[in-house]
């Protein structure tokens, strides 16, 4: 975990103990926010209902940036397959189907499998297609941090430091380097979740088998 540059001792500390392992980190709201007030150089936040702009800042951005970070990454923890529910309602034109997607999806990873080769698109809350029915592999919207691994924390705290910059530092230069750092949390992250499951020209047996 070498580039981890920051030199304050508590920031230091929490992510050498949430980051030395894999699995979840067992971490809650109020500890992220404060590793991203303490990459900014910041007073860690006692409650994030207090009436400081540092909670307000923190609670505010929380969703929206957890929505942008699960699409970025994509986590093992926040993956879930699922049939999805035709729609009466056919496109007008371009595709015969229309599926209607889960309401906690972010991103749709896969349709199929990947020697399927599907042909699909997203509009709105549907999944287009010419196929008769559709079974997809998508990210949903894991809002519990307890579940979230280690190397999410970090790409997640780093990214709640650089959108919360401007507001509690008044630096742009601060944004800049946290979004720096996101993207080697990024890399980081997605190089550790690709060694934990098989690789995809190894897997013996599709959805549909599995069921028969």
């Amino acid at each position: 975990m070498g580039w981890f540059i920051w030199t304050d001792a508590s920031w230091f500390v929490w992510s050498s103990k949430y980051c030395s392992g894999a699995g979840t980190s067992g971490a809650s709201q109020l500890q992220i926010c404060n590793l991203a007030v303490l990459a900014l150089g910041g007073a860690t936040i006692v409650s994030l209902s207090d009436d400081t702009l540092s909670a307000r800042v923190m609670s505010t951005l929380w969703p929206s940036v957890l929505k942008d970070v699960l699409r970025d990454i994509s986590p093992n923890f926040a993956r879930e397959r699922a049939d999805l529910v035709k729609s009466p309602v056919t496109p007008v034109y371009g595709f015969a189907n229309a599926f209607n997607l889960p309401a906690d999806c972010l991103k749709v990873i896969i349709m199929g499998e990947p020697e399927d080769q599907y042909v699909w698109r997203i509009e709105g809350s549907q999944l287009l297609t010419n196929e008769a029915s559709a079974q997809i592999l998508y990210v949903r919207y894991a809002s519990d941090p307890t579940f979230f691994d280690s190397k999410f924390v970090i790409a997640f705290a780093y990214r709640l430091a650089a959108e919360a910059a401007d507001a509690l530092t008044g630096r742009t230069e601060r944004k800049d380097a946290m979004m720096k750092f996101y993207a080697l949390a990024l890399a980081d992250a997605a190089s550790v979740g690709s060694q934990e499951q098989t690789p995809e020209d190894q897997i013996p047996y599709r959805w549909a088998d599995a069921r028969l």
